[in-house]
């Protein structure tokens, strides 16, 4: 049996997975036992104020392993990014995290199963956010080339009550059953985060160290008005932050309807609004449910559909088929409304052909 103890005084992770700059050097302890006979292995420590432990089973042959970081402040987690979160400094957070998670070689693979208690997090937005006037800018990176370098500054927006183009939940028809069927099942009963959807992105960020998906409507507003479209565990804490802050201060239809006003169908194209004249010479009111399904269909990448459906001249039939079926799994729709939707014709304005 092996005992051993750990001590670092400046440990830093930089990994494009945590963040795109290393994390600030945090102190890391750690002391446990090893069998050398049997692989059994047990430990436990610390980085900076976040306690972990770890248990299974460790050879030159083997390795299973599971991760335990008990229920932890979430301001405590927030601290080890230092100024990378610089909603931290502005914000009132309350509530705890946990993480458990499994590793196993040599093909190797990772599990990470997130979890949270009481969160609560106030004033993250900043002081001229709440206005009648929204203002945000946008950042187009696929645009960007070594001679044209991207715009820090991004693309300016701004959308609101008081502006043209405008559009009320009554006034938006369809769109609002539509968009939470595709988009975020569970929106009107989550506090701004959604576990499970947090947990799949974790399990489908292990192929292409990125994480992908897993933001509730209220995670993608916040990352529209205030954030830029990196996607690291950084990223994706001010991004909580950041909702849960808009739940604080909104209602959920009114962090829908400002959704809905901002979100992007294509190149060009902010809100439902413009998708609606620019899809099919509609307002919003006037779109079918089979509408509705498409445009809340190429959320996930609205430029990427655009060119798809440019260069094929055909909309992704099964995934709006897809959108009509949660949405009569919600009850949003009635067998014979969704029976009729599913049979509908769309017909796209260009760049793709009627359908």
């Amino acid at each position: 049996t092996i005992t051993f103890r750990l001590t670092a005084d400046a440990v830093q992770i930089d990994h494009p997975f945590v963040a795109e700059e290393p994390l600030p050097p945090a102190v890391l302890r750690g002391a446990g036992v090893w069998d050398e006979d049997t692989g059994e292995l047990s430990a436990k420590g610390s980085y900076g104020d976040v306690n972990w432990s770890v248990g299974g089973y460790a050879s030159a042959e083997r390795v299973a392993l599971n991760l335990t970081v008990p229920l932890t402040p979430l301001a405590t987690v927030v601290d080890l990014f230092g100024t990378g979160i610089p909603e931290a400094k502005r914000a009132r957070i309350s509530g705890e995290v946990s993480l458990g998670g499994q590793i196993t070689g040599p093909d190797w693979g990772w599990l990470l199963e997130p979890g949270a208690k009481d969160l609560s997090v106030s004033g993250a937005t900043p002081d001229s956010f709440g206005q009648s006037i929204v203002r945000w800018r946008t950042y187009d990176r696929s645009d960007c080339t070594d001679d044209k370098p991207c715009d820090p500054e991004g693309i300016r927006h701004i959308t609101g009550p008081r502006t043209a183009g405008w559009v009320t939940l009554a006034d938006a028809g369809w769109m609002p059953e539509a968009v939470i069927a595709a988009e975020d099942i569970r929106f009107r009963s989550h506090p701004g985060f959604d576990l499970i959807a947090i947990q799949e992105a974790l399990a489908n960020a292990q192929s292409d160290e990125r994480i992908r998906g897993g933001s509730t409507l209220t995670q993608q507003l916040a990352k529209n008005l205030f954030l830029d479209g990196r996607r690291t565990l950084q990223r994706k804490l001010r991004e909580l932050l950041l909702a849960l802050s808009l739940e604080d201060r909104m209602t959920k239809d009114a962090i829908l309807t400002l959704y809905l006003n901002v979100v992007e169908f294509g190149p060009g194209i902010w809100g439902i609004s413009d998708a609606a004249d620019a899809w099919f010479l509609k307002r919003p009111d006037q779109l079918s449910v089979r509408e509705a399904a498409f445009l809340s269909s190429i959320l996930p990448a609205p430029r990427m559909w655009h060119q798809r459906i440019a260069e094929s001249g055909r909309a992704p039939r099964s995934r709006v088929n897809g959108v009509l079926d949660r949405m009569r799994r919600r009850g949003s729709l009635s067998h014979s409304s969704h029976a009729e939707a599913r049979a509908e014709t769309l017909r796209l304005v260009p760049p793709a052909s009627p359908l």
